[in-house]
């Protein structure tokens, strides 16, 4: 597997990204280690953490996918990967972007 990270600046979801690639018949798994605290395992024990918390591992339990790459791919499979890609980043509106517009045909609405 290749682990990749959305940015959170984007305002992409990592479960729309899952959904569209298994639509399309590519694997993805998430990044199910990021922090090891909030595992069930942990519950009920007592553990210490840094101060700061733990932000850069919440976001990768949060962002992190991991993308098929095995040896048994040809160029063919990186291509069809890479075009789900594509076709997520070029067809999906960031969720606070569809929440915006949404906002201001209500008001529209009420306006008129």
């Amino acid at each position: 597997c290749y682990p990749i990270q959305l940015r959170p600046e984007t305002g992409w979801s990592r479960k729309a990204l899952q959904i569209h690639l298994e639509d399309s018949g590519v694997f993805s798994r998430v990044i199910f280690s990021g922090n090891i605290t909030r595992h069930p395992m942990l519950r009920g024990r007592h553990y210490r953490v840094h101060p700061a918390g733990l932000a850069n591992c919440d976001q990768i339990m949060e962002f992190g996918i991991m993308l098929p790459c095995h040896p048994t791919m040809s160029e063919e499979d990186c291509r069809y990967v890479q075009q789900v890609l594509t076709e997520f980043i070029e067809n999906t509106v960031p969720a606070h972007i569809e929440m915006a517009a949404r906002h201001v045909v209500r008001e529209d609405s009420a306006a008129g």
